[in-house]
């Protein structure tokens, strides 16, 4: 077996790969994308020093390059299960992260030169589009009564009663983050004239950027509805 880096290939004694894959979530557990990682340990050997830094050489000058796909190959050339490809479901592609050479003491250079690469991307991984959603009800009046009160210099305040009911409002908003794509408001409790259509909102907010895909659709809506009787059974909507 040996690894590729795109079109380069490491010769099977001269490195070897480990893989690590770390799930990513949002902030209500749901699974969204995977942070995976190739880390390449090697070692060139040979008993001609400029024939290691031949060889270092073109190692350095296949890495500095990123988006190629990486993995461990069988000697036919046929992929094992270890292969991050850089498209499909890769959000940013594959990057260089980093580049090491850990020792340079006991002939080291000399016969040999020992090395560290590591390979990341992050995986679409998301079980769901709907990464986050809230809905809230707010009540403002209860239909009762509307009072005024009244200073008299005399007596000090006293209550007086200017209509016998009143008109209650209640706020309803929220948002929903869609992981590919915009999700649709919830629909209105009560259709107009109860309501206030023209005071509808309905915003949507664009996604966060990666360097091969979009993610986190953001939608916020704000209904206004206005009763002439009093309503305290509404609840917010839930998935």
């Amino acid at each position: 077996m040996y690894i590729k880096y795109g079109s380069f290939s490491l010769l099977g004694y001269e490195a070897s790969l480990s893989v690590r894959v770390e799930a990513v979530r949002s902030s209500l557990g749901f699974n969204t994308t995977r942070m995976v990682r190739f880390d390449i340990d090697g070692e060139l050997v040979n008993t001609d020093q400029y024939a290691v830094t031949t060889r270092l050489s073109a190692i350095q000058s296949a890495f500095n390059i990123d988006y190629q796909d990486i993995g461990l190959y069988h000697d036919n050339n046929s992929p094992t299960v270890h292969v991050l490809a850089n498209g499909g479901d890769n959000l940013t592609g594959n990057k260089v992260l980093y580049a090491d050479y850990p020792q340079t003491k006991d002939g080291e250079y000399v016969t040999g030169r020992k090395f560290k690469i590591g390979i990341g991307a992050e995986i679409y991984a998301s079980e769901t589009n709907i990464l986050e959603y809230k809905d809230t009800i707010t009540y403002k009046g209860n239909g009762g009564p509307v009072w005024k009160w009244i200073d008299n210099p005399w007596w000090g305040y006293y209550p007086v009663m200017v209509a016998p009911r009143s008109l209650q409002t209640i706020t309803h908003e929220g948002y929903v983050v869609g992981m590919l794509g915009y999700e649709l408001p919830p629909t209105p409790f009560f259709s107009p004239p109860f309501e206030d259509n023209v005071k509808r909102v309905v915003q949507f907010i664009g996604p966060d950027r990666y360097p091969r895909a979009n993610i986190g659709y953001r939608t916020n809506w704000v209904y206004t509805y206005t009763l002439y009787n009093f309503d305290d059974f509404i609840r917010p909507t839930h998935l």
